[in-house]
């Protein structure tokens, strides 16, 4: 039995089908890495702000009981970071969103790099761009750099091992 899916782009629609269920899932899972989906809250609950930027807000939130059986979205952590941003701010400043676009161009590119936070998925609402993110206790570097002072070589070293 042929299965299949739809994309439509610009009014036009190209269909997809395959006698291999194996394939499709592999071809979905492929595509769900370079689509913008639309509805972030039918898949995740947002709880609280953990960190406020000059062009975000980042939100801790947890995946809905009723996605977690949801293909798509079995490789999710139960726990994400929510980075939204305002279409608003970018539309008064065209190089925010141009650093957005290039953040996630980089993120997408680092997806194999295992000591680098992970990007999950990008939506799009009506005000706000979701950058969706594996969820990391501790806080960012630049958090601790203030709270505790510049790093001491022998430290650095040691992240430039883990990275390099």
């Amino acid at each position: 039995m042929a299965t299949g899916f739809a994309l439509k782009k610009n009014g036009n629609t190209f269909n997809f089908y395959s006698q291999n269920t194996g394939q499709m899932n592999s071809w979905i899972t492929f595509l769900d890495l370079f689509v913008i989906h639309r509805k972030i809250k039918e898949n995740y609950k947002i709880t609280q702000c953990i960190g406020k930027g000059s062009f975000a807000q980042v939100f801790l939130a947890s995946l809905r009981t009723k996605q977690k059986n949801n293909p798509l979205l079995a490789h999710a952590p139960s726990t994400l970071a929510i980075k939204s941003l305002t279409k608003e701010t970018m539309k008064v400043n065209k190089q925010s969103l141009d650093n957005v676009k290039t953040e996630i161009q980089i993120l997408n590119s680092l997806r194999s790099c295992q000591n680098i936070l992970q990007l999950d998925k990008v939506y799009e609402g009506q005000e706000h761009i979701y950058l969706a993110m594996h969820y990391e206790k501790g806080g960012t570097v630049t958090s601790r750099v203030r709270s505790k002072g510049p790093f001491n070589e022998s430290t650095l070293m040691q992240f430039a091992e883990i990275l390099f």
